[in-house]
């Protein structure tokens, strides 16, 4: 069979940026202690003892790792024209944040 223009000629990487060779093994050492992690995150996540902002972040680790992070639209409005109604209808949903930019 005649090779297309589009084939990849021997011994030239098709993908010279390709991923480092290291990486391979360093994510099959981090999947080992993955049950382990998962299982100190719990302790972490139900310890009353421990702070609130390391419990929250431990839950929100675990959670993003079995449901994936939720998504999340940013919605860039002029508060100077845009109808009060509108403002409120969007806070009430939790459907912005509010960032103040200096003019």
């Amino acid at each position: 069979m005649a090779r297309s223009s589009t084939s990849f000629k021997k011994g030239i990487t098709g993908n010279a940026g390709s991923r480092p060779k290291g990486v391979g093994a360093i994510r099959n050492l981090a999947k080992n202690y993955s049950n382990e992690v998962i299982h100190l995150l719990m302790e972490i996540a139900r310890d009353e003892n421990e702070r609130a902002p390391c419990r929250i972040a431990a839950t929100e680790i675990i959670l993003n790792r079995g449901w994936g992070k939720p998504s999340q639209k940013s919605y860039f409005i002029d508060i100077d024209t845009t109808p009060p109604e509108k403002l409120t209808t969007l806070l009430h949903a939790r459907t912005i944040t509010i960032k103040v930019f200096n003019k």
